[in-house]
């Protein structure tokens, strides 16, 4: 790394912001694989990498090739080019590049084991864990704390970390993020076998006798009493402490994998990597949706929270095609996961999928090139500080040296070739996502150090999380009662209310702040948007009750609680609404087509279909939902001490016109509104604010198919004196007084492109633009341009017609 580039000190957080000296930095990265390219072709990624205005190296490392037999480890080539990593880091650092580097143990990406040495399996068998009813486990987990694997895992971090602490800031180098395993947690989760071993049952028995007392150990685990206690019979729970099982379960595992993490940071900094970045990513988007992320922000919560603060949280963002269906999901991610960060600690991503979705090179997924710009917009504006392009680079699978006799003795599972959906892919070939996405990210670097510390402005509105909803991840089928539970959480925490009310809200231009309801207070927020089931703790339960007779609203979807996590009654929240009689009902197809109508000032509206509802009797309250059949509420407005709320318990369809009532009704301020009529209501919006006074950027982001021309108010004031034209499947990131010393750009109705000493580059997006300076200079007049001289500077109108890309604006 050049001189002039490297850290003065070390690398640090600090209110949601990076630093590398005391400079916030935006660290854009690209994922390389170092190991699955011949060493000849590593030069090419990474000036590929520079072409996109990246500053970030981001790369597995595989203990599965590293250390083939236990004790002889390469890290320099010796027994094969692409296990190079000293040579690798080193050229990194010659072309001036950061690196974050992530040594696993696990690190999955499809490698053989996920990455661990196959003889790690045969030496630690006390390490490998069993499930529900003592069934083998369906994938390659471990029992992460067995001393014999913690024992293995410290031996390869002392030769991999003894590598990297060449490479770190204080002693010259560019290593300025180490990640410690990947994805905790979601092997046992995918596989529903929880880590049973010998370890984990012993320390889960004390566990309990450490959580509670004598008495109410034997209330809760009635088998406690029996002589010897046998551990196994937490392989089978059953009536009446399955309900209590699973959470208890779920909080001690969650400590564990806090445990696991603070022991390989300790390994790492003992073996010389100090004074960087340690992240811990979070995984559980889906098949393109998000509403299994939380359960991975669950899993890992405390160990975020812990007292290794320097322990950073990153997500996995895999959305292929961002759009009206699914753009809230990844709005509400990077939300739960600052919900879930303490201490200031930025939000980062650690694999962006910005490909082109086709992963098993059968084009089965396929997303629209739109699809990586739109994303990382989101991101930047949500104010994430670390986004590593998950895959940046393709490549191949080389076979091991010797035969494992297992169908083709290749490194990893997806065959001679990885990374089809990559932004390059394994040929070295860039797919159609590239040259957008590489528009997009040379936009972001040459306004660093604007994003670098630019965050979102959100309305006094907030989402309620709720982590225990989403400690799901294990479910024994014979348990049922706790299946039962666990088939109310999700129904009720996510789908629904991400579908209809959260997708509402954030069309309207509303800015909801997602708060985590087990930690945050809600002094700072007007309004509480909470997805709920029929379990929530006591706790919980108050705290939202509190919040509404201290004046606040409450705009409650999914069921009204009325029992604790454990199954005990609670109905803290019932008895507020004076709600009774419950009754639940689900339609079946073909067979039960249940129909909801509205009343109260939601009517006039028309009739839906509902697959799902309850109906209840609730007092002094005024109907806004009920059944067809019966007139049956299942949706009402009440008047709760000082507060107001609006409760739907049923499928609510996503009514913007609806819900722009219920907002009055609840007195719900907003910030940013558009003229927008619904048939063409696609657009995204959101204000974010620098560090610096009164500098802001508007985002804009157009999901529908045709163009849009709209205006834009804030606070009820047109922010433009024309509307802004958005063409289809378009983004803009408009500037609003950035002020660049000579010249100010108090607003412009397209965006940013680059920034030079005289100059400023704006991206041709519109037949004709209007873009307000304030300078002292004057303007070098163009054939495209029209002047209009103000007292403080000039207001430019350019015909685009006659440009292509650029609409270039020289200072002289």
């Amino acid at each position: 790394m050049s001189k002039n580039n490297l850290p003065s000190s070390p690398v640090r957080y600090a209110d949601g912001q990076f630093y590398i000296g005391s400079k916030p930095v935006l660290l854009l990265a690209g994922e390389i694989h170092y190991f699955r390219l011949d060493p000849k072709d590593w030069q090419d990624r990474l000036n590929r990498l520079r072409e996109c205005g990246m500053n970030t190296v981001a790369s597995y490392i595989p203990w599965l090739i590293h250390e083939q037999q236990q004790g002889e480890v390469d890290l320099d080539g010796t027994t094969h080019p692409r296990h190079n990593l000293k040579a690798f880091i080193e050229l990194c650092e010659k072309n001036d590049f950061y690196l974050f580097l992530r040594p696993g143990p696990f690190i999955m990406a499809e490698m053989k084991n996920d990455g661990i040495p196959y003889w790690v399996y045969e030496t630690c068998p006390d390490a490998i864990p069993r499930g529900f009813e003592g069934v083998p486990p369906t994938t390659p987990t471990l029992d992460y704390t067995a001393p014999s694997f913690l024992k293995a895992a410290k031996s390869w971090y002392r030769q991999v970390m003894g590598l990297i602490a060449q490479h770190t800031p204080n002693k010259g180098g560019s290593v300025i993020a180490v990640q410690l395993d990947n994805e905790i947690g979601m092997l046992s989760w995918v596989s529903n076998k929880p880590d049973f071993t010998p370890n984990t049952l012993g320390a889960f028995e004390g566990w309990l006798r450490r959580q509670y007392e004598p008495s109410e150990l034997l209330r809760r685990y009635p088998f406690f009493a029996q002589e010897p206690l046998n551990l196994e019979t937490f392989m089978t729970p059953t009536r009446p402490w399955d309900i209590g099982f699973h959470s208890d379960f779920a909080d001690f595992t969650r400590e564990r994998y806090a445990q696991y993490v603070t022991e390989l940071k300790k390994y790492a900094e003992e073996f010389g990597v100090q004074d960087i970045l340690f992240v811990v990513n979070i995984h559980g988007t889906s098949g393109g949706r998000g509403f299994t992320y939380p359960i991975g922000v669950s899993q890992l919560q405390k160990t975020y929270e812990s007292t290794e603060d320097s322990i950073i949280s990153g997500s996995d963002v895999y959305f292929d095609t961002i759009e009206i269906r699914n753009f809230q999901d990844m709005y509400l991610c990077n939300g739960i996961t600052e919900a879930s960060n303490p201490l200031g600690k930025p939000l980062t991503c650690v694999e962006f999928s910005a490909g082109d979705s086709n992963f098993g090179d059968d084009y089965n997924g396929r997303s629209r090139s739109s699809s990586g710009d739109f994303k990382t917009r989101l991101a930047v504006a949500q104010g994430n500080k670390l986004i590593n392009i998950y895959l940046f680079s393709g490549g191949e699978n080389y076979r091991f040296s010797r035969s494992l006799t297992d169908g083709n003795d290749r490194i990893a599972t997806t065959g001679e070739h990885h990374g089809f959906a990559s932004l390059i892919g394994p040929e070295g070939r860039t797919n159609q996502n590239y040259p957008r996405l590489a528009r997009t990210l040379r936009q972001i670097s040459a306004l660093e150090d604007r994003f670098a510390q630019s965050f979102i402005q959100y309305d006094p509105v907030g989402y309620g999380f709720i982590a225990r909803d989403f400690a799901t991840e294990y479910g024994y089928e014979k348990s049922a009662d706790f299946m039962a539970k666990k088939r109310d959480l999700e129904q009720n925490r996510a789908g629904n209310v991400w579908e209809s009310t959260v997708r509402a809200l954030l069309l309207s231009g509303l800015a909801l702040k997602t708060l985590n309801l087990e930690r945050d207070d809600l002094t700072s927020i007007q309004t509480l948007v909470l997805p709920s089931s029929k379990y929530m703790e006591k706790k919980t339960q108050q705290k939202v009750l509190d919040f509404a007779a201290d004046g606040g609203s409450l705009l409650l979807h999914g069921r009204i609680p009325r029992f604790t996590g454990d199954g005990e009654d609670c109905r803290i929240l019932a008895d507020a609404f004076e709600a009774s009689d419950f009754d639940e009902h689900q339609g079946h197809r073909f067979r039960y087509d249940m129909a909801i109508v509205p009343e109260g000032f939601l009517s006039p509206g028309y009739e839906y279909h509902c697959n799902t509802y309850e109906t209840f009797t609730v007092r002094n309250a005024q109907t806004l939902l009920s059944t067809y059949e019966g007139r049956k509420t299942c949706g009402f407005y009440k008047e709760v001490r000082r507060g107001r709320a609006v409760v739907i318990s049923a499928n609510y369809k996503c009514f913007l016109p609806q819900y722009e009532k219920i907002k009055a009704a609840l007195g719900t301020p907003q910030t940013l509104t558009h003229d927008i009529d619904v048939p063409g209501v696609g657009v995204f919006m959101t204000l974010t604010k620098t560090r610096k006074k009164d500098e802001f950027f508007l985002y804009l982001i157009n999901m529908d198919d045709i163009d849009k021309d709209f205006s834009v108010y804030q606070n009820s004031s047109p922010i433009y004196a024309r509307p802004i034209h958005l063409p289809a499947n378009e983004a803009l990131t408009l500037p609003l007084n950035l002020d660049f010393g000579f010249a100010k750009i108090v607003y412009s109705t397209v965006e940013l492109l680059s920034i030079g000493e005289q100059e400023l580059v704006f991206r041709n997006t519109e037949k004709s633009s209007e873009i307000l300076v304030e300078t002292e200079r004057t303007i070098r007049p163009s054939p495209y341009m029209r002047l209009e001289r103000l007292p403080k500077g000039w207001r430019i109108y350019t015909d685009n017609r006659q440009l292509d890309e650029a609409i270039p604006l020289r200072f002289l």
